[in-house]
């Protein structure tokens, strides 16, 4: 178990003040600092007052009520896992918390090594979590509208198009010249409007061979199409209904015509 390079700030609830205090000297021992509470008032006053990178809460709190709990710290920092502690016979409810935003649960007694990956897997993929924010804000950002500076009049009403085409439902036809700006332009379009969290697919029609062209598209059904190791469903099932898919047709491979 590496050592954690940035001293990441931990929250121990459960009112078993020997299980904290030996807690907090194993991950104190690993690099972590710990402050512990001893029930949901306590743990949610120092939420309050301090940021916290993780936090362990016992499931069976004598004053208070773990899930109550869970909720309240997210909501006061949305992205920080929560690890449930349980005893074997309530892991139907550390399931239960799961589902309601936990990052994971451990059965008492467990393994110091144990709770020690759980908590260095938890930390790294929520820091992974606020990365991806951090540089999808920084994307939007880029390809906002508001961000390009156009001379030419014909740009301008393009980008003025743009901010209104992006809150519809309209389906788009971006026709132009190869290296005219038609992914960019696909790009502003799906980054303004509702959709930019939805998946944006680019897709290279031309780099499509002519026997699989229809159903890369469109997908196939399983075992009618020889050779084929793709997926059934095809590249425009991939986005939901209110993802932005772009395709390029580029120069298509035209069917070929057999003679009889």
């Amino acid at each position: 178990m590496r050592i954690p390079t940035a001293a990441a700030k931990v929250l121990v609830v459960d009112d078993d003040r020997n299980l904290v205090e030996l807690m907090r000297l194993r991950l104190e021992t690993a690099g972590y600092e710990v402050i512990p509470a001893f029930d949901e008032g306590e743990a949610a006053a120092k939420a309050q007052e301090e940021a916290f990178d993780l936090s362990i809460v016992g499931l069976q709190l004598v004053q208070g009520d773990a899930i109550s709990l869970m909720e309240d710290l997210h909501g006061k920092v949305p992205h920080m896992p929560v690890i449930i502690l349980t005893a074997h016979g309530s892991i139907e409810s550390a399931v239960e918390a799961m589902k309601k935003g936990a990052y994971s649960y451990l059965t008492k007694p467990f393994e110091s090594q144990d709770l020690l990956f759980q908590i260095e897997r938890a930390i790294e993929n929520s820091r992974l979590s606020l990365e991806v924010e951090r540089l999808k804000g920084l994307l939007q950002e880029r390809y906002s509208p508001a961000n390009f500076v156009a001379r030419s009049e014909k740009m301008r009403s393009m980008l003025e198009a743009v901010s209104r085409i992006a809150n519809t439902e309209s389906t788009v036809l971006l026709l132009g010249e190869s290296g005219t700006g038609k992914d960019l332009i696909a790009k502003l379009i799906h980054l303004a409007g509702p959709r930019k969290a939805k998946p944006y697919v680019a897709l290279n029609c031309a780099t499509l061979p002519e026997t699989l062209l229809e159903s890369s598209l469109f997908g196939h059904e399983k075992g009618l199409s020889a050779g084929l190791s793709r997926p059934p469903k095809g590249y425009s099932s991939r986005p939901t209904k209110e993802a932005f898919s772009s395709m390029r047709s580029g120069i298509c491979p035209s069917p070929s015509r057999r003679s009889s």
